[in-house]
């Protein structure tokens, strides 16, 4: 089962991120802010398969986050998520390396799609759901 780090400092985005992809068969963990996932892959070795991170945190930004874990786990997918994209950041993101940009308000299918697509796997693939678990 495909595990996911979910990187916000709004909580009510950490909780939608995990009810929705755990609801399919992600593994979920959690954490407010860029110094706290940086402790919790260091906690799990790295073993973690995809980031997804906010850009605008109070202190360590997702871009600082973002640079941290590309500099100590470079081959780990990044999705970065933004409420406000603007050019600079997508581009300074895209120099670090990440695997896509999601914009708010999400939409967790599209999340989920994007997730799939990155980690190379089916729905199907991640864990056992329901086609009344797919409609939201």
């Amino acid at each position: 089962m495909p595990s996911i780090l979910v990187v916000d400092d709004a909580n009510f985005i950490r909780t939608m991120l995990r009810r929705g992809l755990e609801k399919v068969g992600f593994q979920v963990e959690e954490a407010a802010s860029g110094w706290e996932a940086e402790e919790l892959l260091e906690l799990k070795n790295g073993a973690i398969d995809l980031v997804i991170c906010d850009i605008s945190m109070p202190g360590q930004d997702g871009i600082a986050t973002l640079r941290n874990l590309k500099r100590d786990y470079p081959e780990m997918p990044v999705i970065m998520l933004t409420a406000y994209p603007n050019k600079d950041n997508v581009i300074q993101c895209a120099k670090i390396g990440i695997a896509g940009f999601l914009v708010k308000p999400l939409d967790i299918k599209k999340v989920r799609a994007k997730i799939c697509e990155f980690l190379k796997v089916e729905l199907s693939e991640v864990g056992s759901s329901s086609s009344a678990e797919e409609e939201e």
